[in-house]
């Protein structure tokens, strides 16, 4: 018998339909909640960096009792604003509320990581619930005066929680911290301190993938975006700025996806998917001109977005967005009885 896996994003709607091959006996949901989108940074002499995004929430249910109906309401958000852990945009097994649900809290916003929880008695399916690993913390809420924005918390994983974005710049001109991993709490993205460079995002589960810091801009270069990340790394910060070059660009590194020590796999289509490492915060800029300080985004699924930088000059500073959560199903296909009495 052949075991099915199925997706279900925020694209998927609020009802899964049960397959005509369902079968309840041992299968599982995994359920990862978005992360927290980052905050904006702040322009003008007094501007500043914002702190990034909180990473979504792991939770793995194994069947224990009951039987699935023909219709099973979910809810899955694909980001999250709200400035603290949030029931608002988590991710629901068995409903789409705080009651009677398994849910996996949604990332906050400029805040700190995620958590799991089981609401009242969910059903009719049961749920032994296991593995809880909640979303990194972003890096800072407020970085220093005309500094960098922190970068995002990577997503809880299957096997960790997500680790602790870096945060940005305490200097004018700062450069923005590095991207927290994905479901791999034992580095964290680095914290820019008092340096125009961007932090490095923290490497993913398999000791890799982390993005590059961007080097701050001393002369006439424009380009200070941060390194994307793989594998469930962190994005790397955006550099910094004290001079006065037009249209200079200091944006996070985007968070890698597929974070897992093993992807999930849709039986449908064969696409892989896995928990996300958060963006790279923006860096900042001290010169008196416009610029793009815009943080990196949450990698798929849950990774918390990088924050905006703060740029004396104006432009665009805004926070980056987080990634959206998931919904795995995997059972093992039930025998069409029919069939086999064909066969035999």
């Amino acid at each position: 018998m052949a075991t099915v896996v199925v997706f279900l994003t925020s694209a998927s709607g609020t009802s899964f339909n049960r397959p005509s091959d369902w079968s309840d006996a041992g299968h599982t949901a995994e359920l990862v909640s978005c992360g927290g989108n980052g905050g904006a940074g702040v322009t003008g002499a007094s501007g500043h960096g914002s702190g990034g995004g909180g990473g979504g929430a792991y939770y793995l249910l194994t069947y224990s009792s009951g039987a699935m109906a023909s219709t099973t309401a979910f809810s899955i958000a694909a980001n999250n604003s709200t400035t603290f852990v949030s029931d608002i945009n988590a991710t629901f097994w068995e409903g789409t509320t705080t009651t009677n649900t398994y849910e996996a809290k949604a990332g906050p916003s400029t805040a700190g990581g995620s958590t799991s929880v089981t609401n009242g008695s969910p059903s009719p399916i049961v749920y032994t619930a296991s593995t809880n690993n909640g979303g990194g913390s972003p890096g800072g809420s407020t970085g220093g005066v005309i500094g960098g924005g922190g970068g995002g918390g990577g997503s809880g994983g299957t096997t960790l929680i997500g680790s602790n974005g870096g945060a940005g710049g305490t200097i004018a001109g700062g450069g923005g911290g590095g991207g927290g991993a994905a479901n791999n709490n034992t580095v964290s993205g680095a914290s820019a301190g008092a340096s125009i460079n961007g932090g490095n995002g923290a490497d993913g589960p398999s000791g890799s993938g982390h993005g590059i810091g961007a080097t701050g801009l001393t002369g006439t270069q424009t380009a200070g975006t941060g390194g994307a990340a793989t594998v469930g790394g962190g994005g790397g910060g955006g550099g910094g700025s004290t001079t006065t070059t037009a249209s200079q660009i200091h944006t996070g590194g985007a968070g890698g996806p597929l974070g897992n020590a093993s992807d999930w796999i849709q039986t449908s289509d064969s696409s892989h998917a896995g928990c996300g490492g958060g963006g790279g915060g923006a860096g900042g800029g001290s010169g008196n001109v416009a610029g793009t300080m815009i943080g990196g985004a949450g990698g798929s699924f849950g990774g918390g977005a990088g924050g905006g930088g703060g740029n004396r000059g104006g432009g665009t500073v805004t926070g980056g967005t987080a990634a959206g959560g998931i919904i795995v199903l995997t059972y093992t296909a039930a025998v069409d009885v029919l069939m086999a009495q064909i066969l035999l």
